[in-house]
């Protein structure tokens, strides 16, 4: 909710880009579905077991999805401030998805 006023600004969405296009990309490129393991990891709070719960997938296939979602990205989920950028970006991405549809 705090993002919505300012969501608008042009320097929310291109953080989003510069951080989820490399992986958008790569999905496209590979039919992975990278993307939607973040997503879902970010709405899970970070958490793996609830994650792995959600998707019904095993944490070791998690961990593996997620450590090649920060080789694409630079960006690890197990360091704080690097979790925390991607879950910024990831929710600036869904905020400006459900403000197109």
């Amino acid at each position: 909710q705090v993002l919505l006023p300012v969501l608008d600004h042009e320097s929310f969405p291109r953080y989003a880009r510069r951080i989820l296009e490399p992986l958008l990309e790569f999905d496209a490129e590979n039919r992975g579905n990278l993307t939607r393991t973040l997503l879902d990891f970010v709405q899970c709070g970070g958490d793996l077991r609830a994650l792995a719960q959600y998707t019904g997938q095993h944490e070791n296939t998690l961990r593996y999805r997620l450590d090649k979602i920060a080789g694409i990205t630079g960006l690890s989920y197990k360091k704080l401030a690097d979790y925390e950028q991607l879950a910024l970006a990831v929710r600036i991405y869904l905020l400006l998805q459900n403000q197109n549809n």
